[in-house]
Formats: structure tokens, sequence, C-alpha cells
């Protein structure tokens, strides 16, 4: 699993670091995309079928600050979203629907990080 895992990662981090130029160094661009596929490996569970299924839903916390810059920029979280399903999917993993992303504010980050959490639904 860990090879498909790490493919996913390098099309999300080939995304943000193409797109999302603006966080505030490479290595943050570098860390998303890690924390990203790193929350979907602590959150797949194996199905009834054997299949692995990765959560989506995906919350990132980030400082208020840094939130207002994703603002600015519509459409981005949409085609992060987007690749992410592709690539999940082409490594053999399965959303119960279309992983979705959501930022919230959280002031106890400092403005280069970020948190992500998960959740699986069914029906969102």
């Amino acid at each position: 699993m860990r090879s498909s895992l790490d493919k996913i990662e390098a099309r999300l981090q080939a995304f943000i670091e193409s797109s999302l130029y603006f966080l505030p160094a490479e290595q943050k661009q570098v860390a998303l995309a890690h924390h990203l596929v790193a929350a979907i490996e602590h959150a797949v569970v194996q199905g009834s079928d054997g299949g692995l299924i990765a959560p989506n839903q995906f919350i990132v916390k980030l400082n208020p600050s840094s939130l207002g810059i994703w603002e600015e920029r519509p459409g981005l979280l949409e085609e992060l979203s987007r690749i992410l399903n592709e690539s999940a999917r082409e490594a053999g993993l399965i959303f119960t629907s279309a992983p979705i992303l959501q930022l919230q504010a959280d002031k106890s980050l400092a403005q280069d990080q970020f948190k992500i959490f998960t959740t699986t639904r069914s029906n969102l």
C-alpha cells in the first residue's frame, strides 16, 4: 500500500507546487501533500470485500491569516480535491463518495502550520 500512497503524494505535490506557490515556503508545500497522504494512511480501513476504503472528508485547520490566502484563490480547493480523488482511485483506494476538503481557522496554529482531520461518511 505504501507505493500507492507514494504515487498519490507525488501527484498532490506536483499540483501543490505548480498551483499553491503562495504557501510560505517550499517545505510547507511538500508538507501539505505529505500530511494529506498520512491522514489517508492513518484512516484507511479494509472493506468487507477486501478493498481499501479511504476517508472522504478532510478538514484542514489553518491559522486565520493563512485561511485568507486560500479564500483569495477560488477553485484551488476543489481542484486539489479532484486530484486527490483521481490519484487515490488510480492507486486502488475506494471513496464512499467524492472527497471533500474543508478549511477551518484555528488561532492556536502558527501561520505556517496546519492540521488535517479525516472522517469517512457514506452520504456527503
